[in-house]
């Protein structure tokens, strides 16, 4: 995921009316994707995005490996 060019997507859907939910991948894709995971784990599966007002961050299928995955 490229940050800058999603970041400014949701910040372009947020002027709409309703909240913007992001979803986040798995901890176990690799070492970047498991820091920002950890960003958001407040040991909840839907949490306020750290930066983005009016954003959450919905993390559906962080606990899986690739195995379970496929």
């Amino acid at each position: 995921m490229k940050i800058l060019p999603t970041s400014r997507y949701i910040k372009g859907q947020l002027d709409e009316p309703g909240q913007v939910v992001l979803l986040l991948g798995r901890r176990s894709e690799c070492s970047t994707r498991a820091a920002s995971v950890g960003r958001y784990d407040n040991g909840e599966r839907l949490n306020r995005h750290n930066d983005l007002v009016g954003c959450m961050v919905f993390r559906s299928i962080v606990e899986l490996d690739t195995d379970d995955v496929w």
